[in-house]
């Protein structure tokens, strides 16, 4: 049908790309109908839960809004949870250097860091943060994941705004076990 080898490679990628736009576009219809929008609760008292964690509105708004919620374009917690993250490896390993000889608590430690699972039952709900939770997600029930990473986001922002021994006493009182 065609002589030449470029011709057959021109005309075989444009035969490809209306099934490959048809493809995104049916993908992208399908995730917008799947995802649903959790907004703040109007019951969710911002500027206390703010004042509970000795941090400003804007900033715990942020460290609650998930990169999903309106496609992004306002701030989200990506950022802050990467602090926070950082912050509760460091704090977790000065835990196991104050005591090498707890070999036990100190596996569970890096292995629940790593797998971003949390120590206590669960301090996003104990917090009471799930109200507040702001993102568009197949479910309306917060994966634990993401629950796992606003607790890292809140973690960054008392960091950021309030400094490292703010940030250690949050994740000592709220994320790991208490020492015996």
């Amino acid at each position: 049908m065609y002589k030449s080898a470029s011709l057959r490679k021109v005309a075989g990628s444009f035969n490809k790309q209306p099934l490959l736009i048809q493809t995104c576009r049916r993908q992208l219809h399908r995730n917008a109908i799947l995802q649903q929008e959790l907004s703040m609760s109007p019951s969710f008292k911002l500027e206390e839960k703010a004042a509970e964690l000795s941090l400003r509105p804007a900033t715990l708004k942020q460290a609650l809004t998930h990169k999903s919620f309106k496609h992004g374009t306002v701030p989200t917690n990506e950022r802050i949870q990467l602090i926070g993250y950082r912050a509760i490896q460091f704090f977790a390993t000065e835990k196991i250097a104050k005591d090498p000889t707890n070999n036990q608590e100190s596996q569970t430690m890096i292995k629940s860091i790593r797998e971003l699972v949390n120590f206590k039952s669960n301090p996003f709900e104990t917090l009471g943060l799930q109200e507040g939770f702001q993102g568009e997600l197949p479910t309306k029930e917060i994966p634990h994941s993401v629950k796992c990473t606003t607790l890292q986001a809140i973690t960054g922002a008392i960091y950021h705004e309030r400094g490292i021994n703010a940030a250690r006493d949050f994740v000592h009182k709220h994320i790991f076990p208490p020492s015996n």
